[in-house]
């Protein structure tokens, strides 16, 4: 997996390419009105420079800059022959797998060729500094594995075994170990502030910073790291326990399953187990966007509200531990194990109850 770093992405992006991209003439002239004759000006020590205008680059922090960005880097794909492109705003990676890394090696060096190229012409720089490459293997493969060489404008492209990419820090064993650090440390800190004002707030505030403090880094991207090793998971566990146990200001011989109980929240495993569910219904049903229900072959779509046949998908049986993990594989599992009346839902709410 190579993770492209864009050199100011948002500043270098070509007005006139951007106005170029076949828009009708209505909306056409609302982008030449939103992004012409806009001014910059620096300021230092207090001193204010002259206005300067600016000729490319969308407005930092606002609604319609990355939209603007994706349409402006929205054929990018088309140059790619060997690999997969994931995009999201300036966040961009390219997928290659297969059994021979020899062939990953050629297949990643010739799109990373291509996507250069394609950068020069509409006016984009890659930071090779910043840009990784990591491959995902098992731990038995990678002792065997020998190193990627990606080349990218003559420079090699640093090989890691650690990356944070869309808020998840994903590591070359896929177990998320490094992920479930990062996340118990936010967790630690949220904690121990919550224990500081615990003695001075009602109960239903604590659980309410709870929800909206700690819960959150639990539940980011969780359907992701399902997967994770037992390590992780029990790692996470554990901080959540703690968090707990900071709401209703109790030491650690209370018991866990007690927590869970008085407080109504279930556990780390329960909740991936219930979004991992969500995201079956939605693919399942064509309630995802397209590549997402692409994943979910062979379903029993078009299922009448008296059918018995409840909505499924068919998914390859997999022969590594690895493979196991990921997260269709389990969609899979865990759709098998719930009634077909809950499979035959009528709406992602009634399942959701």
């Amino acid at each position: 997996m190579l993770f492209l770093d864009l050199a100011k992405a948002f500043d270098t992006v070509d007005f006139c390419i951007l106005r170029a991209l076949g828009f009708k003439s209505n909306v056409r002239n609302w982008f030449r009105s939103y992004l012409s004759d806009r001014t910059q000006v620096t300021v230092v020590d207090r001193e204010v420079s002259s206005p300067g205008r600016l000729s490319s680059g969308v407005p930092l922090g606002s609604i319609l800059g990355p939209l603007l960005f994706i349409c402006y880097i929205n054929d990018l794909p088309g140059v790619l022959r060997h690999t997969s492109p994931y995009l999201y705003a300036d966040d961009t990676a390219l997928i290659s797998h297969g059994p021979d890394p020899i062939d990953i090696h050629y297949r990643l060096n010739e799109d990373a060729k291509a996507v250069s190229d394609w950068f020069q012409r509409n006016r984009l720089s890659c930071n090779t500094t910043k840009t990784k490459v990591m491959k995902f293997c098992s731990k038995c493969y990678k002792r065997k594995d020998i190193p990627l060489n990606v080349t990218m404008d003559n420079n090699n492209i640093e090989e890691i075994d650690q990356f944070k990419y869309l808020g998840l820090n994903l590591d070359s064993n896929l177990n998320f170990e490094h992920h479930a650090q990062k996340v118990t440390s936010k967790v630690k800190s949220c904690t121990a502030a919550l224990w500081k004002c615990r003695h001075f707030i009602p109960l239903d505030l604590a659980k309410n910073l709870y929800t909206s403090l700690i819960e959150p880094h639990f539940v980011y991207g969780c359907i992701h790291y399902d997967g994770c090793s037992v390590r992780a998971a029990k790692q996470l566990q554990v901080a959540q326990n703690k968090a707990l146990r900071a709401v209703l200001s109790v030491d650690s011989r209370y018991s866990a399953s007690q927590l869970h109980s008085d407080l109504g929240i279930p556990y780390l495993q329960d909740t991936r187990k219930y979004h991992t569910l969500c995201f079956a219904y939605r693919g399942v049903n064509d309630l995802s966007s397209q590549n997402v229900n692409d994943s979910f072959p062979s379903g029993n779509r078009g299922w009448g509200l008296r059918s018995k046949v409840a909505p499924t998908f068919i998914v390859n049986r997999c022969k590594t531990a690895l493979g196991s993990r990921s997260l269709l594989q389990r969609s899979h599992t865990y759709w098998q194990s719930i009634p077909i009346d809950v499979k035959q839902s009528q709406s992602l709410d009634i399942y959701r109850d």
